[in-house]
């Protein structure tokens, strides 16, 4: 990767070889985050990147807001969206009564969060997979009991030694043909990463249209939490979440953020979501200018191992750069966070939990295939 500059640096990148996709994540980048006229691209959009990287419906809007007839290859697109989005806020409402009328506090997360800040008018412009929800610790016990009693589903067998270190319990909801999925988060990574962070969260939430969210500055946090727990692959919705926030944040916000990061030892995962969110969906110079600072203070070796070791693209316009299963999430744990130890021991915490349940399990959890990522027989 090249070094960045404010001229070059992000437009000059290379993409993976495939033209064009840039040129359209930042045109839906301008569309959403801009009221003044934006042009689209020339041609056909590259559907199939798009739709791997979750921005078909995103870019249905963008198209559709400025009258451009390619807007039509993507209504089925934009309409199966907004379908499964409104399943899932659904979901969240029922769940977020149910919590307020047991005083539980609690905090919407993720694309919840988006939404109500960013498009309530039309969620499909972020498109949801599931719904966070996060409570205290000593609550979780309670709500995941009274969730159960209310109808929902584990989506797993329960595992006893594994859940003591995860960050969150899956639950289903089955509507109709539909089923919404629900994360009931009790941290925000797997113990003991991030354990004050979590009150933290709760303590700095806001009220956003009826749904307490986190503020800004821990929403990014947390966006720079999920992704590095995930080797920063996957999808673009985090990274639109992420833009979109960047864009929000004032002057004083961004500070905010920066001390927080540092704090949680968050500022090398946070470097990468920038980074990304203004690459993909582009920036002002000043939103340049805050990720070359970030770079800056993460120092010039970990930055270089960070993007030598993750493709910025990876999920997306190659696909990941590194092994599968845990050895893929856990290679960047350690780049990621400014604290080597407790990387370490939530490493070597969590694989030990699992060996245990495929000990309680004799073995069908298949614990081995994912250590190297691929299922038994491939």
């Amino acid at each position: 990767m090249k070094a960045m500059s404010l001229g070059s640096g992000f437009d000059g990148c290379r993409t993976g070889g495939e033209d064009g996709f840039l040129s359209w994540t930042r045109f839906i980048g301008r569309a959403l985050f801009s009221s003044s006229a934006v042009t689209p691209p020339d041609g056909d959009p590259p559907l199939d990147l798009l739709s791997r990287a979750a921005l078909g419906p995103a870019l249905h809007v963008a198209l559709r807001s400025r009258d451009d007839e390619r807007a039509a290859v993507l209504e089925d697109v934009h309409a199966g969206s907004s379908a499964q989005s409104i399943v899932l806020f659904e979901l969240a409402e029922r769940v977020r009564d149910w919590l307020e009328e047991a005083d539980v506090p609690f905090v919407a997360l993720k694309g919840v969060q988006s939404v109500a800040r960013f498009c309530a008018d039309d969620m499909a412009a972020r498109p949801l997979a599931d719904v966070d929800m996060l409570v205290g610790r000593r609550d979780f016990p309670f709500v995941l009991d009274k969730l159960l009693a209310k109808g929902l589903c584990l989506s797993k067998p329960h595992k006893p030694f594994t859940n003591r270190w995860a960050c969150s319990i899956s639950l289903v909801s089955k509507q109709g043909r539909m089923k919404a999925m629900l994360d009931l988060h009790q941290a925000l990574h797997n113990w003991p990463l991030l354990s004050s962070m979590s009150r933290w969260v709760m303590d700095t939430r806001e009220e956003v249209g009826g749904w307490p969210v986190p503020s800004i500055p821990a929403s990014l946090l947390i966006i720079a939490a999920h992704r590095f727990r995930h080797a920063f692959m996957g999808d673009a919705r985090e990274v639109l979440d992420a833009a979109w926030l960047l864009r929000a944040a004032s002057r004083d916000i961004w500070f905010d953020t920066l001390d927080a990061a540092g704090r949680y030892d968050l500022l090398p995962a946070l470097y990468v979501v920038m980074w990304q969110a203004v690459h993909w969906f582009g920036g002002s110079d000043e939103d340049k200018r805050r990720v070359l600072d970030l770079r800056a203070s993460v120092g010039a070796v970990r930055s270089y191992a960070l993007e030598k070791l993750i493709s910025l693209e990876a999920g997306v316009t190659r696909g990941s750069s590194l092994p599968g299963g845990f050895v893929g999430l856990y290679l960047p744990m350690p780049l990621a966070m400014t604290g080597i130890l407790p990387p370490l021991v939530a490493m070597a915490g969590y694989t030990g939990s699992r060996v245990m349940d495929e000990v309680v399990t004799g073995g069908r959890s298949g614990l081995v295939s994912r250590l190297v990522g691929r299922r038994v027989g491939e």
